[in-house]
């Protein structure tokens, strides 16, 4: 997983590890997810202190315990429009995108950071963060939304949108049972599908970049709902014109 965050030269890496591990894990938990990683995979050291429980969070890890709805609902009550987010999405979720590439139905990433290169991409099984938490705090249930907007000049209209629900329930065999990002991938993946049969249906229609990266063409966003329920939403706005 790539990012535009940087990250400390080797010489600063020498000079973090000079200092008290107190100290240490103070800057560090101030760093962003992808730093993070890229630390974890360059020192040893800073692997060795990563692996405490106090950065489960930061790092998104399958550990964390989902929140109930009920908690969930405490959680949306003490946030308002202008604090910041109680829960947030997996920034790998942010940075890329996913889709069905060919008739093996396998799913494949595509990040920001490529796109230049010819939008590069790897399957989902490739990805080592596919069995991370897909929000922080976890959760064990979210619905997912796509929704497709035809742009015109002056105005964009909705012609599509479908759902999904993914959802653990806790059992003596199954408990705090998290949502995934593979989870979250595939039924992204799954919902394309689903459109993509439709859409072939409709006859002398051509979308123009089916599904491009996030560029101000597609945005997606986690909401924490009033009643505790976790939506994750998908808004894809394409250039649909008639075949001539």
């Amino acid at each position: 997983m790539t990012s535009t965050s940087s990250y400390p030269p080797a010489n600063q890496d020498s000079l973090l590890l000079s200092l008290p591990v107190e100290l240490q894990a103070h800057i560090l938990q101030n760093c962003d997810y992808f730093t993070l990683k890229q630390l974890q995979s360059l020192c040893k050291s800073v692997k060795r202190l990563l692996g405490d429980v106090m950065f489960d969070r930061i790092l998104f890890r399958s550990t964390l315990r989902p929140l109930s709805q009920d908690e969930l609902r405490v959680l949306a009550q003490g946030s308002g429009p202008d604090s910041t987010p109680v829960i947030r999405l997996h920034p790998a979720m942010q940075e890329s995108r996913w889709c069905v590439r060919d008739e093996s139905r396998s799913i494949s990433l595509f990040s920001s950071a490529e796109r230049s290169e010819g939008q590069k991409h790897f399957d989902l099984e490739e990805l080592d963060a596919r069995n991370e938490s897909v929000s922080c705090p976890a959760i064990n249930r979210v619905q997912v939304i796509i929704q497709r907007y035809r742009v015109h000049d002056d105005y964009n209209v909705l012609m599509h949108k479908d759902s999904s629900i993914v959802e653990h329930e806790d059992t003596e065999a199954n408990t705090n049972r998290i949502v995934t990002i593979e989870e979250l991938a595939r039924t992204l993946s799954q919902l394309q599908t689903r459109w993509q049969t439709q859409f072939s249906a409709w006859g002398n229609l051509q979308v123009r970049n089916v599904l491009p990266f996030p560029d101000g063409t597609e945005k997606i966003s986690l909401s924490l709902l009033p009643n505790g329920s976790v939506v994750v939403t998908l808004d894809i706005f394409e250039h649909i014109f008639d075949e001539e």
